[in-house]
């Protein structure tokens, strides 16, 4: 697994753990509690 960093709107909200960016970002939006209108954008670690 790789770790992530997760923003929301500009805005650092955190990290998640997963092989890729895809899965990275649909587990984001689930530990975060993002709305789905959100722009979210993961980066590696």
């Amino acid at each position: 697994m790789k770790e992530w960093n997760v923003y929301a709107d500009g805005r650092y909200l955190g990290t998640v753990h997963e092989t890729a960016e895809e899965s990275a970002r649909a587990a984001a939006f689930s530990k975060f509690d993002i709305p789905e209108d959100a722009d979210v954008s993961v980066s590696r670690r």
